[in-house]
């Protein structure tokens, strides 16, 4: 459909008219008619006005909309794998090219989505929202499977800007369409995984990474094996149950050969040490805690284990340590302001600034988790009924206390440290 509108494009900017590019070739009534689109050249014919226009013959694929749209689904599949994402990558440039140049909305919609998901797999969140509206306003003109990518783009781009109930309401919609065609999609299961642990609801989380767990098993994707199980342990230390979180952990380390990077090391140590931190086995837990420390190279890597050896040096009156720890995690959080604030939070109270400390978390802290994290929030409604207790403000104790009271509570391990 777009064929014409090339040709005219590169006849204008060669300065050519109609009857010098269709001198010797057809009649200038032909190539008007195919300039319009109206008619569909012969091919001896368009191979003369190709050359004469030096065309690579080739771009003519950027506008048929079959070949862009099986192009579109084998570099979609392509970049949700993380053997062939690079490969995949080096392609998105023709479907620039395709959009750009383009008339057709159909294809401009296919090409698309595979900007989109460059861009959102890029962390380009901005450049991939006129792409995601592009495909919005014209879905219904997109072949049905690719409809089911555009639902898992746009999905993925709410789950890594955090509107996560957001990213759950299109993520089902494509799990609908799944369903509907019998597909086992086994990224679309790890995301929903993911995203329902984010929204504490770890059992339905475990649910979806045991199921992409075994597609994943089948298929040898090891790094997903390895972050399906992890998200797993964590889910099962959030809820509380430990010791099953303790064989997911240490089934990891000791199957390991050589397959688990530093950085999934360093997160198995570290959520290991959490485990047996609440398991009060508080030395085994250090262990671990220093293990994890030792792996991790930046330093903001370091500052979730800071908080924990913190806590453990205060409670073993370790003060000099805890400082230490505390100081540290306050510099290295800068960049992190959930765990910017929790450091806030345990420093303050440490040292007995009580009234400083309700005053940041009236003014910032409690906004921030509200919108941000619904367990943490619970725990500083909490806290702050109890801070106001200890000043005798019954009233704004009891006024924090309702809202606790009033909320759906979240069954979760303890977040706030203290």
């Amino acid at each position: 459909m777009g064929i014409g509108s090339l040709i005219q494009n590169r006849r204008k900017e060669l300065k050519l008219t109609q009857e010098e590019l269709s001198n010797g070739i057809c009649s200038i009534t032909y190539i008007s008619k195919v300039e319009n689109n109206n008619i569909q050249p012969h091919k001896e014919i368009l191979d003369y006005l190709l050359e004469r226009l030096s065309i690579d013959p080739k771009d003519l694929a950027l506008f048929d909309s079959e070949t862009m749209n099986e192009k579109a689904r084998n570099v979609y599949k392509a970049m949700e794998s993380p053997k062939t994402y690079s490969q995949a990558k080096e392609l998105v440039p023709d479907f620039m090219d395709c959009y750009y140049q383009n008339t057709n909305p159909a294809t401009k919609a296919t090409c698309s989505i595979v900007i989109a998901y460059f861009n959102i797999k890029e962390k380009k969140y901005k450049e991939a929202i006129p792409y995601i509206e592009f495909v919005d306003n014209h879905f219904e003109l997109i072949p049905k499977d690719l409809q089911y990518n555009a639902l898992k783009t746009k999905g993925f781009y709410f789950h890594q800007t955090g509107k996560l109930k957001d990213a759950l309401n299109i993520y089902l919609q494509a799990e609908d369409y799944a369903k509907q065609q019998e597909i086992i999609d086994q990224e679309l299961l790890y995301q929903l995984g993911m995203l329902h642990s984010k929204l504490n609801q770890f059992k339905v989380s475990n649910d979806y990474l045991s199921k992409a767990l075994k597609a994943y098993n089948s298929l040898l994707n090891v790094k997903r094996i390895i972050e399906c199980n992890m998200i797993i342990g964590i889910n099962y230390s959030r809820q509380g149950t430990y010791n099953k979180a303790k064989e997911v952990f240490l089934t990891l380390l000791n199957n390991d050969e050589g397959t688990i990077n530093q950085a999934y090391l360093s997160s198995i140590h570290h959520n290991l040490g959490i485990v047996f931190l609440y398991m009060d086995e508080m030395d085994t837990a250090i262990n671990y805690f220093k293990e994890a420390m030792a792996l991790k190279n930046k330093d903001e890597d370091k500052i979730y284990t800071l908080y924990y050896l913190a806590y453990i040096n205060k409670h073993r009156e370790n003060y000099d340590e805890m400082m230490d720890y505390l100081n540290r995690g306050i510099n290295y959080s800068q960049n992190n302001l959930a765990m910017h604030y929790k450091f806030r939070i345990f420093k303050l109270n440490v040292l007995g600034k009580k009234q400083q400390l309700i005053t940041l978390m009236e003014n910032e802290i409690l906004a921030y988790f509200k919108l941000t994290h619904p367990v943490v929030y619970q725990e500083i409604l909490l806290l702050l009924a109890e801070l106001h207790k200890g000043l005798s403000q019954y009233k704004k104790s009891t006024y924090y206390l309702e809202k606790y009271i009033n909320l759906n509570q979240i069954k979760s391990r303890k977040e706030v440290l203290l």
